[in-house]
């Protein structure tokens, strides 16, 4: 799935390996995360997962300099 939802993403943010079968990790900026996630919870369903989002946590590593928008994630 999370393959599929790089490859579909327009552009899609560079893959970091996943240390536990249940976590992603993602990089890039910040439009190209949240369109690979957003594939991400459309192809859900089709491999048979669900997305417990009161248990998704967004993690921010670009350091104190950050001024992107994550708005879109909490919504």
């Amino acid at each position: 799935m999370f393959l599929e939802a790089r490859a579909a993403s327009v552009r899609p943010p560079p893959a970091f390996a996943p240390e536990y079968a249940d976590d992603i990790f993602s990089g890039g900026e910040v439009q190209d995360v949240l369109a690979a996630f957003q594939q991400e919870i459309a192809l859900a369903a089709k491999y048979g997962l669900e997305f417990d989002f009161s248990k998704c946590t967004l993690y921010l590593l670009a350091g104190e300099g950050f001024r992107g928008d994550v708005s879109a994630f909490q919504a």
